[in-house]
């Protein structure tokens, strides 16, 4: 068992992540779920490592304290077009196999950012002298002098891998207000995902975490909560196509969060029984996770269907392309 940090906001991720799989719900009350206050206002923040058992155990095991006498949103029948998948069943098998329709999405607008950015350093070939047993082109004196049992010294292609030592930090907001529509969701995912395609091919590990802020009620005096969903810790083998599905699709948030939400304290559960919290900025309510990241895409689709500017900017693939290149740019890749 790895020691807990001493940040006690990293608690939950670091149970959550390295503790083995969720177990109850008193498991993830106790392992997942850290209050705390932050200038007089109370905030609740819960955790998720990146293993898809740990996300479906928040609706494997029901909240106790969530006394809600209609159905849960996370596991609701509302149909796909708002929730993204017909079941949540449906949802945890999509993040397991993949979403190629958030996919393709994402390579399309891939093409058009290629001939925007900078040539990528291609692979490149060295040559470098080693002793073989066998296929050696040139016998070596030393190593038969030495008695080596493979005196032949030969030169062979070496494939030389040219990537960054950093890592970006990337949190993406996917809280969004229910009148947003799927095919916003999908073109603010798509272009994330070009983004985080575009800093891999640029030589840049990237470490993705799925945030939603929302609080209690449109006042400040309310309750602030935040999850935290490790998606795609950095180091880790990242598949593009579940990550459509965290990022990219509905259920990303109104399936996979709600659960999530469904597991706040107490005395928290009966003040989003109606509407599952409003849409919230992570910058204004815990700018102390914002400093985590690198680049953080915050929420900015707290509007309803097809009237916003914010909204349209994600079904203009020019507007996307803008964008992925002005992240880039902030990460030195321009």
């Amino acid at each position: 068992m790895l020691p807990l940090p001493h940040n006690r906001q990293q608690q939950g991720r670091h149970m959550a992540n390295y503790h083995g799989k969720l177990t109850s719900a008193q498991d993830i009350a106790e392992r997942c779920i850290v209050r705390d206050t932050l200038n007089g206002q109370p905030r609740v923040q819960v955790f998720c490592g990146p293993n898809s058992a740990d996300i479906a155990a928040f609706q494997e095991f029901k909240n106790p304290a969530w006394t809600r006498d209609e159905r849960c949103s996370s596991s609701s029948s509302y149909g796909a077009e708002w929730s993204g998948t017909e079941t949540w069943a449906g949802a945890v098998e999509r993040l397991r196999l993949g979403w190629p329709k958030g996919t393709k999405a994402m390579r399309d607008l891939s093409l058009k950012l290629t001939p925007r950015l900078p040539v990528v350093e291609r692979t490149r070939h060295t040559y470098r002298p080693s002793v073989v047993p066998v296929g050696g082109v040139i016998v070596s004196q030393a190593a038969m002098l030495s008695g080596s049992p493979t005196p032949y010294l030969g030169r062979f292609a070496v494939r030389e891998k040219r990537e960054g030592s950093k890592i970006v930090r990337l949190g993406v907001n996917v809280s969004v207000s229910s009148g947003v529509d799927s095919a916003t969701i999908l073109g603010k995912g798509a272009a994330v995902l070009a983004l985080i395609n575009a800093l891999k091919l640029h030589g840049k590990a990237v470490d993705v975490t799925i945030l939603h802020a929302s609080t209690t009620g449109w006042s400040e005096t309310g309750t602030a909560y935040c999850h935290h969903w490790h998606v795609a810790p950095s180091g880790s083998m990242m598949n593009l196509d579940q990550l459509a599905m965290a990022i990219a699709n509905n259920a990303g948030n109104r399936r996979f969060m709600f659960a999530m939400t469904e597991h706040l304290p107490g005395d928290v559960c009966p003040k989003v029984y109606g509407n599952y919290g409003m849409p919230a900025s992570v910058k204004q309510f815990f700018p102390d996770v914002a400093k985590q990241f690198d680049i953080l895409i915050d929420s900015d689709c707290m509007i309803t269907r097809g009237t916003s500017k914010i909204a349209a900017q994600w079904s203009r693939p020019e507007d996307q392309v803008a964008w992925v290149l002005a992240e880039l740019a902030g990460q030195g890749i321009a």
